[in-house]
């Protein structure tokens, strides 16, 4: 995949994310379908892409199979979409607050603390 343009394929999921202040601005998270990587090792990959703000360049996350590719991409999002907020203030999930994105906290909590130390 290395220097090849990934395409986003059929899209699976898609949300709208708001910037405070720029109603002007459309902008969507879209995931495609996972799928396999044409001659690597039979893994597979999940793309996604952030439009309305930012590159819009398509991205991906693998894993040995489409489930674990999925769920790595939703686990990468808010990270890419955190990135984003600091050149567009207000970014978040409709009538959220700034910087919720609508994902579980688990989600946005990764990766977790690390564990407390007992006596």
């Amino acid at each position: 995949m290395a220097g090849r343009r990934i395409e986003l394929g059929t899209v699976v999921a898609e949300r709208r994310l708001r910037v405070a202040g720029r109603p002007d601005l459309d902008v969507r998270v879209r995931i495609g379908m996972p799928r396999a990587f044409e001659m690597e090792h039979l893994d597979y990959f999940c793309p996604y892409q952030v439009i309305g703000i930012g590159s819009e360049k398509v991205r991906y996350a693998g894993g040995v199979d489409p489930l674990q590719a999925l769920e790595l991409a939703v686990l990468i999002l808010p990270t890419e979409l955190e990135a984003l907020r600091r050149e567009h203030p207000g970014l978040g999930w409709e009538d959220a607050p700034d910087g919720d994105y609508g994902f579980t906290p688990t989600v946005m909590a990764y990766p977790p603390p690390p564990p407390q130390e007992t006596r």
